[in-house]
């Protein structure tokens, strides 16, 4: 799912994904974190241009969390956009 995801954020948004991964761990609602107060708008049009089926959460990215620093916006998907993709 991150993968085919990843995809489409870049042909849909010209996002460039470079770390996909799985979340650490499995969580239900959908999160966009953003690294900076820079990013937060960001993180916001992704939710509302990407992610219309679903409400996702937006949060700041804390430290230590493994995310590469290069990373400005993370997406931790949850089960809900799961859900909304069958």
């Amino acid at each position: 799912l991150a993968e085919d995801t990843a995809r489409k954020l870049e042909a849909k948004l010209e996002v460039n994904a470079i770390q996909v991964d799985d979340a650490p761990s499995t969580v239900s609602a959908t999160t966009i974190y953003f690294r900076g107060s820079g990013n937060e708008d960001e993180a916001e049009y992704i939710a509302s241009e990407f992610f219309k089926k679903i409400e996702p959460k937006i949060a700041r990215l804390e430290a230590g969390t493994g995310v590469d620093r290069d990373v400005q916006v993370a997406i931790y998907l949850g089960t809900d956009y799961a859900s909304s993709q069958s």
